[in-house]
This record gives structure tokens, sequence and C-alpha cells, in this order.
């Protein structure tokens, strides 16, 4: 798999019945559209076109890469140089030395597999109301915590500030702007090298700041099982981790789409009475409450298995 918000093993669960590895796209400002047949194997490709941005600095190569095939790119004397060739250099660098540890020892080998034996965990029988406690709760809350850092709402609300104070930090160390912007060119104050940094601790078998974020989950949370009733299904997008409720800033209720049958619910103890987490059984109408809010946290694009979702929102 390729590193991705958000892996095709997880959008595999809306695929088209009768397709091996296609899913249904709808753009937001055509919801009422019928959805168009992609691949989720090529999750890269079913973004719309993006406006011209000209990259100069780590940063925003960082957070363009993954659309790379659409670059122009130069060289320091100004003449053209084919994606394939720069990223052949690059590739070659970068694959040998990051990418191969977390897409293949981490997110390959070792985390996706987990993401199909939860799913058939969530998948057994149960009767609304019924305890629900995950056997591989670790493993799911994991999964949820990668999928979650990697939104760069998280890199914008989390992540930025805390470099912001680093930056303050070396600047009344008598640092100059010009050194602070080579640190953050170089990778040392840019946000995206923290994720992939804490992608590479657990590659290797560190996963300390992972099990932060799942930690404060566990002792925070409980975690529900929603199943909706027949004749409507979940829908989910390039953002699955959706925030449905915020108490001060607490994020009190967030849901994670599993598949078009059910869906996870992160919610407060305090909002939940501190009760144990339970199985449930929800009508149409909250399960278009849910999608909505899908829908409008989604930056452009939402999924389904199905051709038409207007009778799901």
């Amino acid at each position: 798999m390729k590193a991705h918000k958000v892996p095709a093993t997880y959008y595999a669960s809306w695929k088209i019945p009768g397709k091996n590895h296609s899913f249904y796209v709808f753009y937001k400002d055509k919801l009422y559209n019928e959805g168009q047949s992609k691949s989720y194997k090529e999750v890269d490709k079913i973004t719309p076109d993006y406006p011209v941005i000209e990259i100069r600095d780590y940063s925003q190569f960082m957070y363009w890469r993954d659309r790379m095939d659409s670059w122009i790119i130069k060289d320091s004397d100004g003449n053209n140089v084919t994606v394939d060739a720069f990223k052949n250099d690059l590739g070659t660098y970068l694959f040998g030395k990051v990418g191969k540890i977390i897409e293949e020892n981490y997110f390959a080998n070792e985390l996706e597999p987990k993401w199909n034996v939860i799913k058939s965990e969530i998948e057994i029988q149960r009767n609304s109301g019924d305890d629900f406690a995950l056997v591989h709760q670790d493993d799911l809350l994991e999964f949820f915590i990668v999928q979650y850092l990697r939104l760069e709402g998280v890199i914008e609300e989390y992540i930025k500030p805390t470099l912001g104070i680093f930056r303050d930090v070396f600047s009344s160390m008598g640092y100059e702007d010009s050194e602070l912007d080579k640190m953050k060119n170089e990778g040392l104050l840019a946000p995206e090298s923290y994720f992939y940094g804490a992608l590479l601790d657990a590659a290797r078998g560190d996963k300390k700041r992972l099990q932060k974020h799942m930690d404060s989950i566990k002792q925070n949370y409980v975690i529900d099982l929603l199943k909706a009733e027949e004749g409507i299904s979940f829908i989910t997008s390039t953002k699955p981790c959706v925030v449905m409720k915020m108490e001060g800033t607490f994020k009190a209720e967030m849901i994670f789409p599993v598949t078009p049958q059910y869906c996870i619910r992160f919610i407060g103890n305090k909002l939940a009475g501190n009760r144990s987490g339970k199985f449930y059984e929800i009508k149409s109408s909250d399960v278009k409450v849910i999608n909505r809010k899908i829908i409008s946290e989604s930056k452009n694009i939402v999924m389904s298995d199905s051709k038409i979702i207007s009778d799901r929102i």
C-alpha cells in the first residue's frame, strides 16, 4: 500500500457489489448526482484537480508529495525534469531509508492485516443494548489514531502551535529568521517531520507516541458500536475520523465508520454517564445525521458502496 491519508484496506469495505477494487465517489457540489466509480486501489487519484502551488520548502514538499504526478519540476538551471526522473532519484533514497520501513514493515505487514481482524470481530451477531468490548481494542485504537493524526486539521491544531513555541525559543536564543527558515526547510521545524517521525518510530517497534494518544482515548472515552438499520448505510470520506460534539475544547463525541453497516462511536465518559461500551442498532434518521456530518467535515469528496446517496443524507 501507499502512505495515503487513508489506506485502501479501509475503503475496501465500501466496494461496489460485484466489483473487486472500486467504490462510488461523490463530490460535495454534486451529492445528488450518481456516484462515479473509482478504484480505491488508487486513492491518490480520486480527488479533483488542485490550484497551482509553488513548492519552495520542505514543509510544502511533504504536504503535496502525494500529488507529485501532477507537478512541473525544474532543475537549478530552470530546465524541465520529468516526474519519473525526479521520483526515481528521490524514491531510491526515501524508499530505501524511510518508505520501505513505514509502508512495508508497518502499514502493509502489521497495521493493515489488523484492520481485517478488527472488522471480523465487529461484525459478529449482537443484540441491541449488549455490552461492547473488543478483544483487539488496542489494534482498533492504533488504526484510529494513525488515521486521526494524518488529518491536516490535527497538524494545524496540535503540532504547528508546539513547533511555534520551539521557534520562539530558538528566536529568543538569538537565531535569525533566515536560520529558523533553514531549520524548517531541513525538517527540524516542519510539522510533517514530526508526524512521519511518529510513524517511523512505530515501524521500528517504538509506539510510545502513539500509545500516549491510545491511553488518552481509553481514559476519557467509552467506545460504542453502532449498526445502521436495514435499508440504509453509513458513508465515509477522506476524513473518516469525525468530531460530532464539542464540550469546550474537549471532543465529547467522535465517530469512525468501519463499514457501510457499522460505525464506532467514541463518547466522553461524562456524556456517556460513565457506563461501559454498548452495541446499538440505530434508526435511519440517526444514520443520516452522522452521514451529513461526515459530508460537512469532508473537504470535497465522500464515498459509498451505493451509486445514489440522496436517501442516506
